[in-house]
């Protein structure tokens, strides 16, 4: 763990956490209510708003954040990005420890425990934590959310709790579409008062960023994302042009905030480009909604422990994030964390346990492994992301299973 931390710790100060760049430079433009979804910098704008990976041609920018995830970056706007960037560092590992021990403050047993604590370590020693570090990319913000909503899902309710809990849900779920499975944790234990709290945090998500950004910030959003989707489907990818770049940018060496020669592997792993799914997004979300959705009503019918419940929601949100006609790389793999420790807390039965805790382990060692030089071939990288669907996949049914073998 301190090899890779030290690791990380290089790479952000030789490197422009390009991600995170993008974000704030997002969120920076908005608050000049220009557009940050098509916004293309000039040589005469301010050198804080300027994100060098943007094309030059084409009509989009390279933010693709929600109004709601741009807005909570607006704290990051007034300080110096190199500030910001060593800050994120911060928050990034914070987000992690605070999820994990979320999770261990549930019921979970010593076994459990020390076993979760060693598949996150493992993960941590992975490309794809180095290269979310790298980029300065927010998955781990939304695993945290999740681990913090389980735990919240286990405590004894009471009405602040349970409206805490409904507005974190639609806090999620205003970062990332495929968040909706969070919405029916609540159902299964009849916590209605946390649907007041969906409504209000709903409100929050909604008008927080038309009073930072304008009244059209949302509509900006829809418009770009459907172009985006658009090009990613079909390949229509926007060409470079010649600009001429400032030597420094905020007191940082160009060539350092491009994080040029980057060498930790990734590679495009989403269903559409890894299985050549057809190019019908809005089908395939649509039938995972209706999926998901089915099955979570099944097991709150049946009255499922609110484990199982949480293990099957983190599986279709793995799922889920395979669905998005976005560049899908192995740093969204953070979101399969939950996943793994909510199996760990849901599966009683031996045999069941150590299959789950084999396959995980196994997928592990390959996202390790990928750090040879001989396995870092794009076809070869993204063969642990699809292990992780596929283990997605396999949780689904298990989980409904056990559903019926708890009556």
């Amino acid at each position: 763990m301190a090899w890779g931390i030290y690791l990380d710790i290089r790479n952000v100060q030789n490197g422009g956490s390009i991600d995170l760049r993008n974000r704030v430079t997002g969120s920076r433009i908005a608050l000049t209510k220009e557009n940050p979804y098509t916004y293309k910098w000039q040589r005469w704008d301010p050198p804080r708003h300027l994100d060098i990976y943007n094309p030059t041609l084409g009509g989009l920018s390279k933010t693709t954040n929600s109004p709601w995830a741009l807005a909570m970056h607006t704290p990051l706007n007034r300080l110096n990005y190199r500030t910001s960037q060593w800050l994120w560092l911060l928050v990034q590992y914070g987000a992690l420890l605070a999820g994990i021990t979320a999770w261990l403050r549930t019921q979970v047993s010593t076994s459990g425990k020390i076993w979760g604590i060693g598949l996150v370590l493992c993960f941590c020693l992975s490309p794809a934590w180095r290269h979310h570090i790298d980029r300065g990319q927010i998955y781990v913000i939304f695993s945290a959310l999740l681990f913090l909503l389980y735990w919240l899902s286990t405590k004894r309710s009471t009405p602040s709790l349970a409206i805490t809990e409904g507005m974190m849900s639609a806090f999620t779920f205003g970062c990332r579409p495929t968040f909706l499975g969070p919405f029916f944790a609540p159902l299964n234990e009849r916590r209605w008062l946390s649907l007041a709290g969906v409504a209000a945090g709903g409100l929050i998500v909604f008008l927080l960023p038309v009073l930072f950004f304008g009244s059209s910030t949302w509509e900006q959003y829809r418009q770009a994302m459907e172009i985006h989707s658009d090009n990613y489907l079909h390949n229509k990818w926007a060409g470079g042009g010649s600009i001429l770049y400032p030597h420094s940018i905020e007191g940082i060496p160009t060539e350092i905030i491009a994080g040029y020669n980057r060498a930790i592997p990734y590679a495009d792993t989403s269903f559409y480009k890894t299985l050549s799914l057809p190019p019908t997004p809005m089908l395939a979300l649509g039938i995972w909604a209706l999926l998901m959705t089915l099955s979570l009503v099944y097991m709150i019918w049946r009255k499922a422990p609110t484990s199982l419940l949480w293990w099957a929601i983190s599986a279709w949100i793995v799922l889920g994030d395979f669905l998005l006609p976005a560049l899908r790389h192995t740093y969204n793999d953070v979101l399969c964390l939950p996943m793994v420790l909510f199996g760990i807390s849901a599966i009683s039965h031996q045999l069941v346990a150590r299959i789950w805790l084999s396959g995980v382990s196994i997928v592990l060692l390959m996202m390790i492994c990928c750090w040879w030089q001989q396995l870092q071939a794009e076809w070869i990288l993204t063969i642990p992301s699809l292990a992780w669907a596929g283990l997605a996949i396999l949780a689904i049914p298990t989980a409904l299973y056990m559903t019926n073998r708890t009556d």
